[in-house]
């Protein structure tokens, strides 16, 4: 599986969720910096996603160490989305520009949407067409599975393109 996560100033696994939680979060505070996201797990929600199991108990009192940190290099009014920025694979991307290209509806696809697509043969499709590589149905749905465990199945799979 490939999936690419670009984390400037190298954050945590751990800080990278807690920040995608809340940039991904429709009733927060827009736009989400740094400073929002502090609050955020001030808030409760580390408590939150730990009972989720998104991120380890073990860790916590680091992220906000680690969170602080980046306050202090680069402010708290930076955009959290300036540190978090998560691509599919390639193979991935093309599955889901077809979903997209494909779609009726004006609402854009979402992972279920891409994921159920992939179950009703969009993939071998493809794969037939020379567009994917063979052999990459068990990849896809382990990294399209990962992205919906990690983010839910209603982020907007365009969201995720390279």
């Amino acid at each position: 599986m490939s999936i690419e996560t670009d984390l400037p100033g190298h954050i945590s696994d751990e800080l990278a969720r807690v920040m995608e939680y809340v940039l991904n979060d429709e009733e927060a505070v827009q736009p989400v910096t740094l400073g929002s996201v502090l609050e955020s797990m001030y808030s409760g929600l580390i408590d939150r996603l730990i009972e989720e199991s998104r991120i380890d108990e073990d860790p916590e009192t680091s992220i906000f160490g680690e969170i602080k940190l980046l306050i202090e290099e680069y402010r708290s009014d930076a955009l959290a989305q300036q540190f978090v920025r998560l691509r599919t694979s390639d193979n991935l991307a093309s599955v889901i520009q077809v979903v997209m290209e494909r779609r009726d509806s004006d609402e854009p696809p979402t992972l279920l949407y891409v994921r159920e697509a992939m179950h009703q043969g969009i993939v071998a499709e493809l794969v037939g067409n020379g567009t994917i590589e063979r052999d990459v149905d068990a990849t896809l749905i382990a990294e399209i599975d990962h992205l919906i465990n990690r983010y839910g199945e209603n982020v907007l799979a365009e969201n995720l393109l390279p």
